[in-house]
């Protein structure tokens, strides 16, 4: 897959390599999860680059924003980070299903966070979507 940054065409494999490189560098960064359009092959020029980050410890805002804009300098596209422990189930889910992991430390923990995001979000799929069945009954009952 290719991807226009700032002028220049990138490839999935160097954008992985250079966002990997900035992220082993961040003793905070267990592993991270690449997502979105650019983990679908579907980037454009306009796009950002979602990142899914589980950290050791949480960071603050100013930690955030100074990754952020590491990232951003290092791949020429704005970088949205998600902190996996702020994500709600179903965004979780997504991220594990369709994502691309970048960097891991800790393989064990990426494969029982996969694993509990897949249950968590089966237990919310359920409530949801019996819920959404008694709106739609309640619709049509008025």
């Amino acid at each position: 897959m290719k991807v226009l940054g700032t002028g220049h065409v990138v490839e999935l494999a160097e954008l992985k390599e250079r966002l990997k490189g900035v992220l082993l560098r961040e003793g905070n960064v267990i592993y991270a999860v690449l997502f979105g359009s650019a983990a679908r092959g579907e980037m454009r020029g306009d796009s950002d680059v979602d990142l899914a980050v589980k950290f050791r410890i949480k960071p603050d805002l100013i930690e955030l924003g100074r990754l952020s804009a590491e990232l951003e300098s290092e791949v020429g596209f704005p970088v949205h980070i998600v902190d996996l422990d702020d994500a709600p189930p179903p965004l979780r889910y997504e991220i594990f299903k369709e994502g691309v992991v970048v960097m891991v430390r800790d393989e064990t923990l990426l494969a029982e966070d996969k694993a509990r995001a897949i249950m968590e979000f089966l237990d919310f799929k359920y409530h949801y979507d019996a819920m959404a069945k008694g709106m739609l009954e309640a619709i049509k009952r008025a």
